[in-house]
């Protein structure tokens, strides 16, 4: 097992360039973090690329460009748009997994399961296309992200048999399903990212 940290709420004392020698002093194997441009205009995708390679850590997995923003359930133009800008930075940074938000419920779960689908498949295409993956992750609706969409085994499922993957932590596992070895049990084929 390879171990990844998650370095944008962590080390905030230091420069965020800087976290990726600091995960690398630790013995982390890997970093990832959410979108730090989206809140922090000196933090570019090149630069995230370049620290990664100065410290010589390799990025895990990020989000896809501004993820709370632009949803997976919006309409696909957005959608696109934001999966294309996104393969971009993907490239910038030597990432190949990004992650992608359902975001909350907004209309009948029927008629938001179907664009959410629907989107993936499009958005699947677009990442295998430039040979990143997308995994779509499932948070926990009870506690942290009250509202979310994504947040039931059974929503997981239908999801990952699209072109994409899952990602999910043992923590929103927990949560939502009481435990996490049955859960990774059943899924671990179609999990892309713990």
């Amino acid at each position: 097992m390879k171990y990844s940290l998650c370095i944008e709420p962590v080390f905030d004392n230091l420069p965020f360039y800087e976290r990726f020698q600091k995960a690398k002093d630790l013995g982390c194997d890997a970093v990832e973090f959410w979108d730090p441009w989206a809140s922090d205009p000196s933090v570019t995708p090149a630069g995230l690329g370049k620290a990664s390679s100065d410290a010589g850590i390799p990025l895990a997995a990020c989000c896809l460009n501004k993820a709370w923003t632009y949803r997976m359930t919006f309409p696909w133009k957005t959608v696109k748009e934001n999966v294309e800008l996104s393969m971009e930075y993907a490239k910038e940074m030597g990432v190949k997994t990004m992650i992608g938000l359902s975001g909350e419920v907004m209309c009948k779960t029927d008629a938001e399961k179907i664009l959410l689908l629907e989107n993936l498949k499009r958005a699947g295409e677009i990442a295998e296309k430039n040979g990143v993956t997308i995994v779509l992750e499932a948070l926990n609706s009870l506690y942290d992200h009250k509202g979310y969409y994504l947040d039931s085994t059974e929503n997981y499922a239908e999801a990952v048999d699209v072109t994409v993957e899952a990602t999910t932590g043992g923590y929103y596992l927990y949560f939502m399903n009481g435990t996490t070895k049955t859960y990774i049990e059943i899924y671990v084929t179609d999990t892309g990212y713990v």
